[in-house]
């Protein structure tokens, strides 16, 4: 009996070491699948910018450059991921949203999503749109318009020769994780929260960002981000480098904003800070314009993180 006690408690101890190393194996399989997830994406932009010359706008009117139909990059680049079938079922006539759309709005692309964020549940009032995980770089401004300073504007298509601050030191993806459409769970990474739109510089809104505290509940909260790849607005398929990775995320509002006010459209015409963020531990994958891919730490110091973002600006990314 002894003896079969100590067995017992050796293995257990066995256990209780193996367990956590294979967790920590499973997160590194998931980081490293997404990690490729994200450079097939820059091949696909890198081989879409050799066929047009530029980049697709981060929201647009394919090559109009208008606003009325916000399609996303994710969108204008499945003919270069091999999904030309998904591609063909777009009517780009109408809107992402159009009844027209329904089938290829509610089709899952399986490269669009981090394998670390599926085992996550959903409300069961969740959109049932496709989501992505990955999302176009705006830049480093609380803008939500044109007026950004990365690749990924709003109806402007960057070229390569418009980076001025170097290739391999500009951003053109990174991830965030999808919102759970529960307005009444909190969760930082893929929630937004309310702030006044009195902030009107990019370190007004990181300030307000900072102070929020993220337990104000459904009359302040958003949940349904990143539910269309389709479309390219901030909510659905963008992000800006104002917070560093894995912070919490703000849209610009009114004060006193009624419960029924829809954040996600706040963030789309006031702008505000929609901020990288993933399941990995300590950090958020990015996609660069020279196609290579980094684990960027949650601890990057917020100008570097910032510069990482812009194509003009010409700071000094230094280390990371």
């Amino acid at each position: 009996m002894i003896e079969l006690l100590v067995v017992i408690a050796v293995i257990g101890i066995l256990m209780a070491l193996l367990l956590p190393a294979l967790s920590a194996v499973q997160g590194a399989v998931r980081r490293t699948s997404c990690s490729n997830n994200l450079r097939q994406i820059g091949v696909a932009l890198i081989a879409y910018h050799t066929q047009f010359d530029m980049f697709p706008s981060g929201r647009t009117d394919t090559f109009t450059g208008g606003l009325s139909k916000n399609w996303s990059p994710h969108a204008a680049i499945l003919p270069f991921l091999e999904q030309q079938q998904y591609y063909d079922m777009i009517n780009f006539q109408v809107k992402p949203a159009d009844d027209a759309n329904d089938t290829i709005r509610q089709t899952q692309i399986g490269i669009y999503l981090c394998p670390a964020d599926l085992t996550r549940s959903y409300s069961s009032g969740a959109v049932a749109n496709g989501r992505s995980n990955y999302r176009s770089c705006a830049g480093a401004l609380w803008n939500a318009d044109d007026t950004n300073n990365g690749v990924f504007p709003e109806i402007s298509f960057t070229r390569m020769s418009d980076i001025y601050d170097g290739t391999s030191k500009t951003v053109l993806f990174s991830e965030r994780n999808t919102g759970d459409g529960d307005n009444n769970a909190i969760e930082v990474s893929s929630d937004i929260y309310r702030i006044d739109n009195s902030n009107k510089t990019v370190d007004d809104v990181y300030n307000a960002c900072k102070q929020v505290k993220a337990s104000v509940g459904s009359a302040n909260q958003s949940s349904e981000a990143g539910r269309m790849w389709l479309n390219g607005q901030l909510f659905t398929t963008r992000y800006m480098h104002v917070m560093t990775p894995n912070t919490i995320s703000c849209a610009r509002e009114k004060k006193n904003a009624s419960a029924s006010t829809d954040l996600g459209s706040s963030i789309n015409n006031q702008g505000g800070a929609l901020t990288a963020s993933s399941r990995h531990w300590g950090g958020v994958n990015v996609l660069y314009a020279d196609g290579s891919i980094n684990f960027i730490g949650d601890s990057v110091d917020v100008r570097l993180w910032r510069a990482l973002a812009t194509i003009r600006e010409g700071e000094s990314t230094g280390d990371l």
